[in-house]
């Protein structure tokens, strides 16, 4: 079940990630951007290490589940500022 989960978490950090990478209107300032890249690059192996060893440490999981939240917030307040008519 643990192993189910991390893939769902994990999957959505990347979409995410990717998502505010490439998306027009999320135009974000450098940092921002290399942090998404680094929780992009640990997202991807820690998917590869499950995939290979079928385990993932609770803090993973704890990191993954935090990160995800926080991304889903921010896409979704995103969202909501572009789609209540503000452009800037």
């Amino acid at each position: 079940m643990n192993a189910f989960l991390a893939v769902v978490l994990l999957v959505g950090v990347i979409a995410l990630c990717l998502l505010g990478l490439l998306h027009p209107q999320y135009s974000d300032n450098i940092g921002h951007c290399v942090g998404m890249v680094v929780f992009l690059i640990w997202a991807v192996a820690v998917l590869l290490r499950l995939y290979a060893v079928r385990y993932v440490t609770p803090d993973d999981l704890f990191l993954a589940f935090g990160l995800l939240s926080f991304g889903m917030g921010t896409a979704v307040r995103t969202w909501l500022y572009r789609h209540n008519g503000n452009k800037g």
